[in-house]
C-alpha cells in the first residue's frame, strides 16, 4: 500500500522546476521498482516469496521515505518563504 501511495503523491506533484521534478521522479522510481521487484520475485520463487519480498519492499520503502523527506523538506521550506514586496 506504500509503493501505491508513492504512486499517486508522485503524480501529484508537477513539473515545474527541478525540485518538483526530483521529487516526483523519486515517488514513481519507488512505486515502479517496488512493482518491478514483485513481479521479478515472483516469476523466480513462484509461491514461495517468503521474508525476500517483505525485506526488499521494506528496503525500498525506507529508501523513498529518506530521500522523499530530505526534498520535501526543502521543497515546504521554499514554499513557506513570504513572497517579496513588489515595488
Amino acid at each position: 500500500m506504500l509503493s501505491a501511495a508513492f504512486l499517486f503523491a508522485g503524480a501529484a506533484f508537477g513539473q515545474a522546476n527541478r525540485l518538483e521534478r526530483a521529487i516526483r521522479w523519486t515517488f514513481l522510481c519507488a512505486a515502479s521498482l517496488a512493482l518491478a521487484s514483485f513481479i521479478g520475485m515472483s516469476w523466480h520463487f513462484g509461491l514461495n516469496l517468503e521474508y525476500r519480498f517483505e525485506v526488499a519492499i521494506i528496503t525500498i520503502a525506507w529508501a523513498t521515505l529518506f530521500v522523499s523527506g530530505v526534498l520535501l523538506s526543502f521543497f515546504f521550506q521554499r514554499c513557506s518563504r513570504p513572497p517579496l514586496p513588489v515595488s
